[in-house]
């Protein structure tokens, strides 16, 4: 410490032993000097103390709030791709539904020819009936 901190230290101390002084000794309480140098020791101690959890607290918090950040950005990529997949397989599924709306219908073309098929094999069969 400076000497005019030192300087204002002491001024301090001899005030408040001189007020605790005077008051103590309208009671006739003893007074330890030393007792308030050492409640400034303790209580600097404890702002040294305060002062390094509040700083241990900023960084995990600094920290908490750079993965916090990462994990939303990890969490827009993987919604942006699974839309981007959902699309995609939304796209895919009209393509098939449209490949079998043309083969029901060349489905049903064969159907038809199927039936006339049918019908020429029944004649034959008349015709062989009759002829035989």
């Amino acid at each position: 410490m400076s000497s005019s901190s030192n300087l204002n230290k002491d001024n301090k101390n001899f005030e408040l032993a001189s007020i605790y002084k005077e008051k103590s000794s309208s009671k006739n309480i003893p007074f330890d000097v030393n007792l308030i140098d050492n409640l400034e020791k303790n209580a600097e101690a404890i702002s040294i103390e305060i002062h390094r959890m509040v700083s241990s607290l900023q960084d995990k918090l600094a920290t908490m709030s750079q993965s916090t950040l990462e994990s939303i950005h990890v969490q827009n990529t993987i919604a942006s791709k699974i839309d981007n997949d959902i699309c995609k397989s939304v796209e895919q599924t009209e393509r098939m539904i449209t490949l079998c709306d043309t083969l029901n219908k060349d489905m049903n073309k064969i159907y038809a020819l199927s039936d006339k098929v049918k019908q020429i094999q029944e004649s034959l069969k008349t015709i062989e009936e009759f002829l035989l």
